[in-house]
């Protein structure tokens, strides 16, 4: 471990005596360990010239592996430490909602909890509490999952948003017969596409030709801001833009479907949660409620 340590060193600074200087030993002593590094791969790290260093391909491949196994290992060691205080709960939620939705509304949650901390990741992934640090979950989907607690946040609201600048060029755009016009952005990650929109109100037909597609939907969200087409976005999420004019709904339909994608807080049913974690799922829920509501209502 001691030679990985000046190897990651040396090769991140390329340079022998700052290595040195960083581990607090003696440039011999650097030169030292690498030689004995190199000696045991059987393989060349570093290319050597009278006042410096280069890395060969062999030390590039390795600098990149070593890079990921260091920061497993800090990530190891971070998620130990948090463990140990029992006043940091560890959320999971989708990037889009925790953008919009709890961070503009966390100084509400210090305001009551001063003394508890969160720690966020943010992620669609359906995490397995069992093997993850992960006290509470928030899930996009229709329920109903194994060995788990959840209760209901809100639906999916999604609307049609694009740019106003789409909506003031020779071509109209006031329904959807007029979207063969435009180029149509999907987030693959949604539940609710454009296909299944637009027939839950008879407008299957539509044949669209021109597509982009983003993995999630803050990718979305800045596409739309930057005129590249029109999107499906949580109309909730995004009601600064629509308020400020920097985006439009150019129409609205009403879904006809026979179930609709919701967000779920969860937790695991067989781990009994601490008070903090109780405070936080409470905070949540009572952020739910409020959730859609017009200003001052």
């Amino acid at each position: 471990m001691n030679s990985l340590r000046v190897f990651e060193a040396s090769a991140r600074l390329l340079s022998f005596k700052a290595a040195a200087e960083e581990l607090c030993v003696t440039p011999a002593a650097v030169s030292n360990q690498i030689r004995k590094l190199e000696e045991y791969l059987g393989a060349r790290l570093f290319k050597r010239f009278n006042r410096r260093i280069e890395l060969t391909d062999a030390g590039t491949k390795y600098l990149v592996r070593m890079r990921l196994i260091f920061d497993d290992i800090e990530a190891a060691t971070r998620d130990v430490m948090q463990k140990g205080d029992a006043s940091v709960i560890s959320i999971a939620a989708p990037p889009m909602l925790l953008k919009m939705w709890l961070l503009p509304n966390l100084d509400r949650f210090y305001t009551t909890h001063p003394d508890l901390n969160i720690r966020f990741v943010d992620t669609v992934r359906h995490f397995d509490f069992e093997k993850e640090e992960i006290d509470l979950a928030i899930r996009y989907g229709f329920g109903d999952w194994d060995q788990l607690n959840e209760a209901f946040l809100f639906e999916e609201n999604v609307c049609p948003v694009c740019s106003p600048n789409l909506t003031k060029g020779n071509d109209k755009l006031s329904g959807p017969e007029d979207l063969i016009n435009f180029r149509l952005i999907y987030t693959e990650r949604r539940l609710i596409q454009w296909d299944n929109y637009l027939a839950s109100s008879r407008y299957e037909k539509i044949k669209i030709t021109k597509k982009a597609w983003f993995l999630n939907s803050i990718h979305t969200l800045e596409a739309v801001l930057n005129e590249v087409g029109i999107a499906l976005i949580n109309k909730d999420f995004i009601k600064k833009y629509i308020d400020s004019g920097e985006l439009v709904i150019p129409f609205e339909l009403n879904m006809n479907l026979s179930r609709k994608p919701a967000y779920y807080l969860v937790a695991p049913e067989n781990i009994e949660p601490s008070s903090e974690v109780t405070k936080t799922k409470e905070w949540i829920l009572n952020l739910a409620s409020e959730f859609g509501r017009p200003s001052g209502g």
